[in-house]
């Protein structure tokens, strides 16, 4: 099992999110920067990850839109995630 800690409290852009997801999780090279690709990115590798994620309030506040099609995007990944976790 892999265990990843998002701390998400630096994020103020989309494009912010995904350095730092591309950064933090072993994503695909191929791997596009959009929710599509991140869902199918998850939904291929993410079967042995536990990924626990913070920090969400400056983001939110930031770029609230994005963040919750972000979140929702996660919540419905994660059938295929071992465990998925907002602190």
């Amino acid at each position: 099992m892999n265990d990843f800690y998002l701390d998400l409290s630096g994020i103020d852009s989309r494009e912010a999110l995904y350095d730092y997801l591309f950064k933090t999780l072993p994503l695909p090279e191929y791997c596009g920067r959009n929710l599509d690709a991140l869902y199918d990115a998850l939904s291929e590798y993410g079967k042995d990850w536990r990924i626990h994620i913070s920090g969400t309030r400056h983001p939110e506040e930031k770029i609230p839109l994005y963040m919750q099609r972000f979140k929702n995007t996660l919540n419905a990944a994660s059938a295929m995630v071992s465990k998925l976790e907002w602190l």
